[in-house]
């Protein structure tokens, strides 16, 4: 795994979303240009809540609790 991973999972009947931010808060260049990275610009800039489509059943959260569709075993 890395700074810049999102994992969407299933664990028993509860299906989440893990989104990794990164470490340090300041961003290392690493193509080691005098310059600002581009890439680091548009990294911090990114929204990861603006991805998602938020159900308005879920009342603004991140989770909507849904029913057991089908079940095996």
């Amino acid at each position: 795994m890395g700074d810049r991973y999102q994992m969407i999972s299933l664990h028993e009947n509860l299906l989440f979303s893990y989104f990794e931010t990164p470490r340090d808060r300041e961003q290392v260049n690493i193509s080691r240009r005098p310059e600002p990275s581009e890439a680091t610009k548009e990294w911090e800039a990114v929204v990861p809540e603006s991805h998602f489509y938020h159900f308005p059943e879920a009342n603004g959260e991140n989770f909507l609790i849904i029913l057991t569709v089908f079940s095996v075993g």
